[in-house]
Formats: structure tokens, C-alpha cells, sequence
């Protein structure tokens, strides 16, 4: 399994072409799946509770996914937005089919680092 995939849209010209996806494009994804949600735009505090060091995790540029979860109060994932692109952390194979469902409602695709289709 890929370390990160990334939701992608590209280029009808070229395959290598990428046309960045819109906090537009996310804030409709997340009108049309209740379980989708973009981040708050604060930034998220908290503390390790092994290491007692604080931790900030920026909420601007996430969209979460709320999945029903073991804990109601913890998404299932965080997906990172930045340039241009939705990007997932060492998934798993549901995370990879809920990914897959998001991409094709974007028109995009889902690639792993090197830009191979996973």
C-alpha cells in the first residue's frame, strides 16, 4: 500500500497535466455527502497524552470524514488539502473505496506519489 494517494484532477490535454481541485469543488462534495466536512478554519490544540507535549493541527485545508467511527468525536480520517489535491496518509482499503467514490464525483482520479492510478 502507497505511504500517501492523492484525489487528482487532470488535464484533458496531457495525462501529466493537473488542474488544481477548488475549495469550491470540496465545500460542494461536502453539500452532497453528509459525512464529508471541511475543516474548521482554526486550528485544531491538544495535548500527547504519553509525552504531555502540545500539539496544533491546522484546520484550514482538511476535509474530514465522519464515517460513523468508534468514537462519534473522532473522524475516521483527516484528508489533507493542499496544492491543488486531496491526500490521505498510509490508508486502508476503506479509505481507498471512499476515496475512490470522491474522485470519480470530482471527475479526478486517485494516484499514489509517483502519479501511478491506484
Amino acid at each position: 500500500m502507497p505511504w500517501e494517494v492523492h484525489i487528482e484532477r487532470r488535464g484533458k490535454t496531457k495525462l501529466e497535466e493537473r488542474v488544481d481541485l477548488t475549495e469550491a469543488d470540496l465545500r460542494g462534495l461536502e453539500a452532497s455527502d453528509p459525512q464529508l466536512k471541511f475543516g474548521p478554519d482554526e486550528d485544531m490544540h491538544g495535548v500527547n497524552p504519553k509525552t504531555g507535549a502540545k500539539i496544533t493541527i491546522p484546520g484550514r485545508g482538511m476535509v474530514l470524514w465522519w464515517s460513523g467511527y468508534s468514537d462519534p468525536q473522532i473522524p475516521r480520517i483527516r484528508f489533507s488539502f493542499r496544492s491543488g489535491r486531496l491526500s490521505a496518509t498510509r490508508p486502508d482499503d476503506e479509505i481507498i473505496t471512499k476515496m475512490r467514490d470522491v474522485a470519480k464525483r470530482l471527475g479526478a482520479t486517485l494516484v499514489d506519489d509517483d502519479g501511478k492510478q491506484v
